[in-house]
């Protein structure tokens, strides 16, 4: 029998978390399913610590040479049989009912080609919070999408779009935002309010915390992604423009916090230039009066 949901895992050196996504998976209530390790180069122990699990038949372990999570990922699509693919991060977790829950829905929606997200419960350090359960209402997808997160461990979708869509090997930064608005794009979204996963903020990877290259890469990402006429049309212009602001300024404090004042400047200038509007915001003010303070230029 064909599995119902294939899981894709990416991993590289992750042998440290990746027991915990690992064990997640093979917890689930719903048991039709299959489980792709795509391990995407590591130089860690994961190949050996992967032996412990792939005596479990629904488990496969795919090594390639290092290419990055959305080459692994895509590596993991070509292969998978089932119907429904799904995805989890190796630091992530399944919540015990998530197979279980999706596949309820999908059967009382006579299995549709969809893209279905549920909701994560968000750790970060010793905090931890529940996503708002939040549906489109009126909205396009479109905009649903870009004013909520969607992480990868809460998105379902049917066989058939991944053989039009693959994750662009060109992005290692918000690569899976790109796939998901290509997807809505062309077809319909389930929105399952259920809480069904675990998601974990890496220590420094929190939007305010992350390096000046990474946000660099975010932007250019969400530069392509709004190349796009339709994408252009369907999502309000504020909410574009308040994407672009939000990094430079992330960038500028980085800047900031480096001590590199010409370089703050300029970042303030592009994220000025980006929304123009938010002059008197409290934040834009803010952030120009700690780039005054700043004493030493590099």
């Amino acid at each position: 029998m064909e599995p119902y949901f294939s899981i894709i895992i990416p991993a590289y050196n992750r042998a440290a978390v990746l027991p915990t996504a690992v064990k997640s998976v093979m917890a689930q209530s719903f048991t039709n399913w299959e489980l792709l390790v795509i391990d995407d180069g590591s130089k860690d122990n994961t190949a050996e610590l992967m032996k412990t699990f792939i005596s479990e038949a629904r488990v496969r372990y795919i090594y390639q040479d290092n290419a990055e999570r959305s080459a692994a990922r895509n590596k993991g699509i070509s292969l998978a049989r089932g119907k429904y693919i799904c995805f989890l991060d190796s630091d992530d977790a399944y919540m015990p009912e998530h197979l279980q829950l999706i596949h309820e829905e999908l059967q009382s929606k006579k299995e549709p080609v969809a893209m279905l997200r549920t909701f994560a419960r968000v750790h970060e350090g010793e905090s931890a919070w529940p996503q708002e359960f939040v549906t489109p209402g009126s909205k396009h997808p479109l905009q649903y999408l870009h004013s909520y997160t969607i992480y990868p461990c809460c998105v379902c979708l049917h066989r058939n779009i991944l053989a039009e869509h693959l994750f662009d090997v060109r992005f290692s930064s918000a690569e899976d935002t790109d796939l998901w608005t290509r997807v809505l794009k062309q077809y319909p979204l389930i929105v399952l309010q259920k809480l069904t996963a675990e998601y974990y903020i890496s220590p420094g990877n929190s939007s305010s915390s992350l390096g000046v290259e990474a946000h660099l890469r975010y932007i250019k990402t969400l530069e392509h992604i709004f190349s796009d006429a339709r994408v252009k049309e369907l999502v309000p212009a504020g909410l574009i423009k308040t994407y672009f602001w939000k990094r430079y300024l992330w960038i500028t404090h980085q800047h900031i916090r480096n001590g590199d004042k010409e370089q703050a400047r300029a970042s303030f200038r592009k994220m000025m230039a980006a929304y123009p509007s938010k002059m008197f915001a409290a934040e834009t003010w803010g952030t120009y009066l700690r780039i005054r303070k700043i004493r030493n230029t590099k």
